[in-house]
């Protein structure tokens, strides 16, 4: 495969601490969402599936996901996330 026509558009990057009542609203992606959580927990749905995640873990949703999360309020998350487009 040929990578030099990849032409990733970075939408959103950040490094988030979430509160005790953070959530993400189920609602479907226009982007491909890559988050690492470096501590706590979190809850997510994706596509009718449930993921528990935690410190350490990396998850990719795909672009046209369906997808809603909470954080554990017990042991709110600390996550990099970027959401991005491939052209």
């Amino acid at each position: 495969m040929d990578y030099k026509e990849i032409n990733p558009q970075i939408e959103y990057f950040l490094n988030r601490r979430s509160t005790p009542n953070w959530i993400i609203e189920d609602a479907t992606t226009t982007f491909i969402d890559l988050s690492y959580f470096s501590s706590g927990k979190a809850f997510y749905k994706v596509n009718g599936e449930y993921y528990e995640v935690n410190q350490g873990d990396l998850i990719c949703i795909p672009k046209s996901s369906r997808r809603s999360a909470t954080t554990d309020a017990n042991n709110p998350m600390k996550i990099f996330a970027i959401n991005f487009s491939v052209l």
